[in-house]
């Protein structure tokens, strides 16, 4: 598996990438993931994670495309050939822009290559306001045509980016599995839960849960917008979460509030 993205840290791709891993080690598989030289290692049976060179003056990798991405994809894409030349795989299983990559190792070994597509590269020169450059946009749209096409099968996170591959590839080799929270602990206390909806908000009173990053991409300043427009909402809103983009602070209205606490667990960052 190859993962270009910090694992593991608590944020979109890499949530998935565990719950990739939880699945195929449950079914007795072994998995080998190459992955960037930044994030908790995982304990999961099965699991052996290989991490590529970090260049000198490379700290950390914020979501989105970056040049910090660009240059440990470089080594990144070394580390996986090293493990190609050293063992023998039944599958490639590549997530993001390491689609690309699932693509030359596939022609180089022949081994078939699972594209998780998680996302849309076009669209996240938009999202992210990566470039506007018609070259860098027109690389990136031939590297998902490429990854789509080439790929013996391709897995998808929602029915919009199925539709979109499927204007690129054929439907068939298309899979929709929705992300979601599966390891969530059974039970709970139901007097604390409602201890803390009193100390959120007053009784009675509307209570929107969000799991997720406060990127602007995930549509925060949206329904902050749309919570205000209805006119029954509460006065304020309360977000929990690990350091609020200024983005999502300065679009959203004055009377958020924003606060780093999250009381359900580092999960709900």
């Amino acid at each position: 598996m190859i993962a270009p993205e910090p694992f593991f840290e608590p944020r979109g791709t890499p949530f998935s990438e565990y719950f990739r891993i939880q699945a195929l080690s449950g079914l007795g598989h072994q998995v080998d993931l190459v992955t960037y030289p930044f994030g908790e290692d995982k304990q999961i049976p099965g699991l052996r994670i290989f991490r590529c060179w970090r260049p000198p003056g490379i700290g950390e990798v914020r979501t989105g495309p970056s040049a910090a991405k660009v240059v440990l994809d470089f080594f990144l894409f070394f580390k996986a050939l090293g493990r190609l030349l050293r063992s023998r795989y039944d599958l490639l299983h590549t997530h993001e822009e390491g689609s690309l990559m699932g693509v030359v190792f596939q022609k180089l070994t022949r081994t078939p290559h699972l594209y998780d597509m998680h996302s849309s590269l076009v669209q996240q020169m938009d999202n992210f306001q990566f470039s506007r450059s018609r070259l860098v946009v027109g690389i990136f749209r031939l590297v998902e045509k490429t990854a789509l096409r080439n790929a013996a099968s391709v897995i998808v996170i929602c029915r919009a980016l199925f539709d979109h591959a499927a204007a690129i590839t054929a439907a068939a080799k298309l899979t929709l599995i929705e992300n979601f929270m599966d390891d969530r602990p059974p039970g709970g206390d139901a007097d604390a839960g409602q201890r803390l909806k009193l100390e959120i908000a007053a009784a009675g009173a509307k209570i929107v849960l969000y799991t997720g990053t406060l990127e602007p991409y995930q549509g925060m300043p949206l329904s902050c917008a749309a919570g205000w427009k209805r006119g029954d909402w509460p006065s304020g809103w309360r977000c929990s979460g690990k350091n609020p983009p200024p983005r999502s602070r300065t679009t959203c209205r004055p009377q958020t509030s924003w606060s780093r606490r999250a009381p359900w667990g580092p999960t709900s960052r």
